[in-house]
């Protein structure tokens, strides 16, 4: 049991339906008041109209779902472990039609003849364009592109960080991804296709000692931002994208230290997440996906003043969770 089980099945429920609670409650206890019925009605049209008027807009515009496609191919780099890996079983799973193109520096060693493993290392801006030739070359065009690949750097003081380590990063993180989507986008076709950034919440709001990872999620989480409105601007609606903001999750990326606070921050179950992720691919969602329930309030932390986000990361122990790996 954490925070967002009980918002989930308790908190969300009430706000969007206080209705049938109240009139639950009037039938218990014999009360009648006519004037707060219609005030709750009023509330409950009004609060779920919006939510589906905004749901309707992350899915204008004509989109056929990927799992009615005859021959869809996806590409994702970083799938020999962890999300990625769960990405391509589920993918798999889900769309028996898909075609899985693995880029990765390890094989992920999936017995499925609808993988195809390419070695890359993304750290490395030829084998980046070696691997997005080989794709076109032998795949053609790409329905769908998952940037799942990523790194991190050691757990260290900002003034420690080596500048060969920051620029390591920002080459698998930030120049990799960017790369994929500018090779594989359609430019002037009409051709259906959907991205999917695999950012972090570290990159809206930076604890202390893991500044390196932290800034290269921020600029993808720019990247990607700035990419999806200019084609919103266009009213271009074939080419979708979603970003998805996970917290703490259970790879081995992150391990080596107890997240502190699990009531409040719950782990992020990996298997779980590719599920969520390829529904909104199959459907062309567009906006975040943002996890666990915390994610969605951190831009607004970020602006608060600084007495408050002082004792919130306090509060979190965000700042002293993490070891020193030098």
């Amino acid at each position: 049991m954490n925070v967002d089980s009980i918002i989930n099945w308790v908190l969300v429920p009430l706000l969007r339906f206080p209705l049938v609670f109240f009139a639950f409650i009037s039938h218990l206890y014999s009360l009648n008041y006519p004037k707060v019925y219609v005030a709750l009605l009023i509330y409950t049209v009004i609060v779920n109209s919006v939510i589906k008027i905004n749901e309707i807009s992350k899915l204008r515009g004509p989109w056929m779902p990927l799992e009615d496609f005859p021959d869809a191919k996806c590409v994702l780099t970083g799938g020999a472990q962890g999300l990625g890996y769960d990405i391509v079983q589920t993918l798999l799973e889900r769309f028996p039609k898909m075609e899985v193109i693995v880029i990765d520096i390890v094989d992920p060693k999936i017995n499925n003849e609808r993988v195809h493993y390419h070695y890359a290392d993304l750290s490395q801006a030829k084998d980046v364009d070696i691997a997005v030739d080989t794709i076109s070359d032998k795949y053609g065009d790409v329905d769908l592109l998952i940037n799942c690949a990523g790194m991190r750097s050691k757990y260290e003081g900002f003034l420690s960080t080596n500048i060969h380590d920051i620029t390591k990063v920002f080459q698998v993180n930030v120049f990799a991804p960017v790369r994929f989507i500018q090779r594989l986008a359609p430019k002037e076709s009409k051709r259906q296709f959907y991205a999917v950034t695999i950012g972090s919440a570290l990159g809206i709001v930076a604890p202390a000692r893991i500044s390196t990872y932290a800034s290269t999620k921020s600029a993808l989480i720019a990247f990607h931002d700035s990419w999806s409105y200019e084609l919103t601007n266009k009213g271009i609606n074939n080419i979708r994208t979603l970003l998805v903001l996970p917290g703490q999750m259970n790879t081995k990326m992150f391990n080596g230290f107890q997240p502190p606070k699990q009531f409040f921050a719950p782990v992020v179950e990996s298997e779980r997440l590719a599920k969520d992720i390829a529904a909104y691919c199959n459907i062309g969602m567009r906006g975040q996906l943002c996890t666990p329930l915390y994610v969605n309030f951190m831009h607004i932390l970020a602006g608060m003043p600084q007495i408050i986000m002082e004792l919130v990361r306090s509060f979190s122990e965000m700042d002293a969770c993490l070891p020193d790996e030098r």
